[in-house]
């Protein structure tokens, strides 16, 4: 993958970082995208040893800001290989259906499902024109099955990001383009670690009951995941959503 140029949103911390990292070991130029500049500067200080990084500040749920993060990376480098949809989360929402406001639902839609099809929608035109890109989103196990810790409105969210992808990997097929997913289980970011700080070792291994492999992920193992479907190597994988959760769902 040497001198492919990534796009990477929720660049800044845990699965986010970790795909930085490999991407830069992978020899990849890599443009971190993230809402706080603070932490991008910090990654970037963290990381720039392994390779070439830069970032970029952007709120990935506005049109108007993916399109100039999209073009000042276009301009600097005159491509973009991979685009790795990273940006979401549940935003620590775990509310009933009859619970939740309508903002909050909004929120949880346009943070992880709008901000993927934005990138998607600037990013596409670039790789189609070369013939050549891998787009990898991040969903979760949630977007699956059920969630342990978000809400409805997080496993729609990531649902929806399945059903994305495999319409824009149909889509793109005809131009050496491929568009997959990720769907992780229960990874060891720093909300998790959080959560399981707060709980006794009898709720800890209730939890991990419903992982067969019996421990958290880490973010590590997203990362190779991800460098994986990135590669030439993956040139004949698309639309597929890859399941790394430990074998808690199998399907």
């Amino acid at each position: 993958m040497k001198k492919r140029v990534a796009i990477v949103t929720g660049g800044a911390g845990g699965i986010g970082k970790e795909i930085c990292r490999l991407l830069l070991q992978k020899n990849v130029i890599v443009v971190a995208v993230g809402r706080s500049e603070e932490k991008l500067k910090t990654l970037v200080s963290e990381l720039g040893n392994l390779g070439e990084i830069s970032y970029f500040a952007a709120d990935v749920t506005k049109g108007e800001e993916v399109k100039l993060l999209v073009d000042k990376v276009q301009k600097r480098y005159g491509r973009i290989d991979i685009l790795v949809n990273n940006a979401g989360g549940s935003m620590g929402l775990k509310k009933n259906i009859e619970d939740i406001e309508e903002e909050e639902w909004n929120t949880l839609i346009r943070s992880n499902l709008t901000s993927t099809y934005l990138c998607c929608k600037y990013v596409v035109p670039i790789m189609k024109k070369t013939k050549w890109g891998r787009i990898v989103n991040i969903s979760s196990q949630a977007g699956r099955n059920i969630s342990f810790f978000g809400s409805s409105a997080y496993c729609s969210a990531k649902a929806g990001v399945i059903g994305l992808t495999r319409q824009v990997a149909y889509e793109l097929a005809t131009y050496g383009v491929t568009v997959n997913a990720i769907a992780p289980g229960l990874i060891e970011t720093e909300r998790i670690k959080n959560y399981w700080r707060n709980k006794n070792e009898t709720d800890r291994s209730e939890r991990l009951k419903t992982t067969p492999m019996g421990r958290l992920g880490h973010p590590e193992e997203i990362a190779s995941a991800v460098a994986y479907l990135c590669s030439d190597g993956a040139s004949y994988i698309t639309g597929v959503v890859l399941d790394v959760n430990g074998g808690s769902f199998i399907g």
